[in-house]
């Protein structure tokens, strides 16, 4: 279900205060005291996202847990110093400001971090 939505008109881009209105009016409030896990694509994928993760810590201030998850692929993981160029933090930010957020790579190697949800048919 679509909590908010912005269309830009034409060829132009949404504003950051566009971005941030929208993403304010869809997840304020609505994942108080929940574990959240955001997808985030890897460095192969080009958008804002240094200001999306900003923007996104800041209006989910209050769930039990944050944990951003870098959507890999079959691209090798990203050491810390990675995880943080992509997102836009320095190590010390991650260790004081953004501490309380996990930065993740998925570990989609592994075969015993992995499970099977079920099957879809061709049908």
């Amino acid at each position: 279900m679509i909590q908010s939505k912005a269309v830009s008109s034409g060829d132009a881009l949404l504003s950051n205060e566009e971005v941030l209105e929208t993403l304010h009016k869809g997840l304020d409030g609505r994942f108080t005291n929940q574990r959240v896990l955001v997808l985030i694509p890897d460095h192969t994928r080009s958008l804002p996202l240094p200001f999306l993760f900003r923007a996104l810590v800041d209006i989910l201030h209050d769930p039990k847990a944050l944990d951003f998850m870098v959507a890999l692929g079959t691209h090798p993981p990203l050491s810390e110093e990675g995880l943080h160029r992509l997102v836009g933090v320095t190590a010390q930010e991650r260790v004081s400001t953004f501490k309380h957020v996990g930065l993740l790579n998925h570990d989609w190697k592994n075969p015993d971090a992995l499970i099977s949800v079920g099957v879809i048919s061709q049908d």
